[in-house]
């Protein structure tokens, strides 16, 4: 009822976000609330249905919970700013509501996005590289789905530009013409034994050179490729020479005494810029059920039977999965700054430079047992994991990152190719820090702090606004709103809130005449949640994704707040909000 009347003619505001445990800050911003939630609408507040600087001075002081209180000289500039004219001294519906659909404005605490996350950037990154989450991606040479996709050199530009810090390249031997013009002496990157084409491994590495550091996303932070090895030795040479050659002093090489000694910690990424990581095994592989990486065709077999991969495999390689696999080359062992080795237990967990991969299944069972899941989270202070996903994924969809994020794995890979939820929760957690890939694990999660104490999370949807008919037909869209929140355990709430249909209205819907609905989400764990606000279109037999917003619960703003739509591949819905 608040401001129902005063946006009859423009519905701008899309979200009043509250939260129950962030107290008013003083007996007067009480007594200012007080008054205005009293008033029937904001025409009684502020005379004749405009918004003087004093005026907007209070409602943001009252309402939009500034970290400081903001002045009347404040309030004038952003006046002057959203008319364009020093001498306008009032804001009318229009110019107000402009000001609230503005990107400053957003759900997003804008200064999060920022590099450095409102903070010193080279401070910001001076952390050793174990305490980052870190943009990672699964099979990334993969288009398309996990047993006949098309593999493309160019999707390693795609990712790395998209923010992504962590690329996973499977390599095989080569042979003539596979692809076409090989002479035969080339490592190829497929995923073995499908049906998926094949590409050159140095055509890999030379996009990697142009791309990781590049125009436009010049994102100097380092880059770690993720090696899946099945090569022989004259083929792991053969990549030896190719990462030489072509990457040269880019690589990062492990000190020969720290070689021996080990390493207590890692660099952190701000000592490594423009640096190139690969992450691999480096001494005897024995058999392949023990390579930790080998997910893509032995990972569900413990789970579901005999895997349909471990099928395909033997009859297309006429080897078992579980025979022996080549020793690694000395050469090439030399490469990996990441040693992949397989977890044997918590207990003896090696050095900062030492890591292992786990599948979903794995984490889950390991995150689902209290004794356990404390455990991870202190054995990824110091060391790497990363996590990919279960084999029976065929289709490229993708598994929940954040039972990863809860206890510290850094690196949760994920198919760049899938435009589905857990992708959409990836973009709004590494929207944090410029997109840079890198976002600083929480205090807890890092051995300095506690953990965020449990809230209850108030959501008010108002409206939306200049919704797209995704369809490319002539009805008007039937627009809704839901609300999902992702997280750990009983903070896993999806499928539950949404608000009341609003029928032909895709321009300027409005919920509960003006006065909005309201949904409330007790969250126990708030540094590992996210929020996903959802716009859909209500229609026959199945409704339509119009655009989604994925906003971490740490860096919600209270207020009344703007939230911008992305399509199902996290690029901007023009306009829409």
């Amino acid at each position: 009822e608040l401001i129902r009347k005063f946006f009859m003619d423009r519905r701008e505001i899309a979200f009043l976000i509250s939260n129950e445990m962030r107290p008013l800050r003083s007996e007067r911003q009480q007594q200012e609330y007080q008054d205005l939630a009293n008033a029937e609408t904001l025409l009684d507040v502020f005379d004749d249905s405009q918004m003087s600087a004093t005026d907007l001075m209070d409602f943001w002081n009252t309402f939009q919970a500034p970290t400081e209180r903001v002045s009347l000289e404040w309030a004038q500039a952003k006046l002057e700013k959203v008319t364009g004219d020093p001498l306008v001294t009032k804001l009318d519906t229009m110019t107000f509501s402009m000001l609230l659909d503005k990107k400053d404005n957003s759900v997003f605490d804008p200064e999060r996005m920022q590099p450095g996350a409102g903070a010193d950037l080279a401070e910001y990154m001076s952390q050793p590289l174990a305490h980052y989450w870190i943009n990672s991606s699964h099979n990334t040479y993969l288009t398309g789905d996990q047993l006949q996709g098309i593999s493309s050199a160019e999707q390693y530009s795609y990712v790395l530009q998209k923010g992504c810090r962590c690329v996973e390249i499977d390599c095989w031997d080569g042979a003539f013409n596979i692809p076409d013009g090989n002479p035969g002496t080339e490592p190829i990157v497929t995923h073995g034994n499908t049906f998926c084409s094949k590409i050159l491994f140095k055509d890999v590495i030379q996009v990697l050179k142009e791309s990781a550091f590049a125009h436009p996303a010049n994102n100097p932070y380092p880059v770690i490729i993720s090696i899946e090895m099945h090569c022989s030795h004259d083929f792991q040479k053969r990549m030896w020479e190719i990462c030489r050659d072509i990457l040269g002093d880019m690589l990062l090489i492990l000190d020969p005494d720290v070689d021996k000694m080990g390493m207590e910690a890692l660099p952190s990424p701000e000592k490594l810029k423009h640096k190139i990581i690969i992450k691999g095994k480096r001494g005897m592989q024995t058999k392949a059920g023990e390579d930790e990486e080998k997910e893509s065709l032995s990972e569900t077999s413990s789970n579901d039977g005999d895997s349909m991969f471990g099928a395909l495999e033997k009859s297309r390689s006429g080897r078992k999965a579980d025979d022996a696999v080549p020793a690694t080359d000395p050469n090439w062992a030399m490469l990996p700054y990441l040693w992949a080795i397989k977890f044997t237990g918590f207990h003896n967990p090696g050095h900062a430079h030492q890591m292992s991969s786990f599948g979903e299944s794995r984490v889950r069972k390991l995150v689902d047992a209290e004794r356990t899941r404390e455990h991870f989270v202190t054995y990824n202070k110091k060391q790497f994991s990363r996590i990919y996903p279960k084999g029976s994924r065929v289709d490229s969809s993708n598994l929940n990152p954040i039972t990863s994020w809860a206890v510290g794995c850094q690196m949760v890979a994920l198919n760049y190719q899938t435009g589905d939820a857990p992708m959409s929760l990836n973009f709004g957690k590494f929207l944090e820090n410029n997109q840079f890939g890198y976002v600083l694990k929480s205090p807890y999660l890092r051995g300095t702090g506690h953990r965020m104490e449990p809230l209850i999370l108030r959501v008010t949807v108002l409206s939306c606004q200049r919704l797209p008919n995704n369809n490319n037909s002539r009805d008007i869209i039937d627009p809704y709103v839901k609300l999902d929140l992702h997280g750990v355990g009983s903070d896993n709430k999806q499928g539950l809130y949404k608000t009341r249909t609003v029928l032909d209205n895709g321009f300027n819907p409005v919920f509960n005449n003006g006065r909005g609905e309201t949904f409330a989400f007790e969250i126990y764990d708030p540094d590992s949640a996210i929020l996903r606000i959802i716009a859909m279109d209500e229609d026959v037999g199945q409704d339509d994704f119009i655009g989604a917003c994925s906003v971490p619960v740490s860096v919600l703003r209270a207020g009344y707040r703007h939230v911008p739509l992305l399509d199902e591949y996290n690029t901007a819905v023009r306009q829409a909000g």
